[in-house]
């Protein structure tokens, strides 16, 4: 579960970076089409991200347009998994 901590500092480091963004409060969606439940937004302006544990690395954000999959397979360099 995210902490306000964490929060806190993803937007720090966003801002840090220069990057332009919105926070958009909404209730929890796991799933695309959760997203497209919820929020308003167009299908193409949706992103998503998913967190791999890479062996020594840590974590790694991997960001995919909101339909978008990940192919694994080119993962495997990583011998990364899926953080659930």
């Amino acid at each position: 579960m995210t902490t306000n901590n964490d929060f806190d500092s993803i937007v720090g480091k966003l801002q840090g970076l220069g990057v332009q963004f919105e926070i958009i409060e909404h209730s929890p969606v796991v799933t695309i089409e959760d997203v497209i439940r919820v929020l308003d937004v167009p299908v193409e302006a949706m992103a998503k991200t998913i967190l791999f544990e890479v062996t020594g690395i840590g974590l790694v954000a991997v960001v995919l347009p909101g339909l978008c999959r990940v192919d694994y397979s080119k993962c495997s360099i990583w011998r990364c998994f899926a953080v659930e």
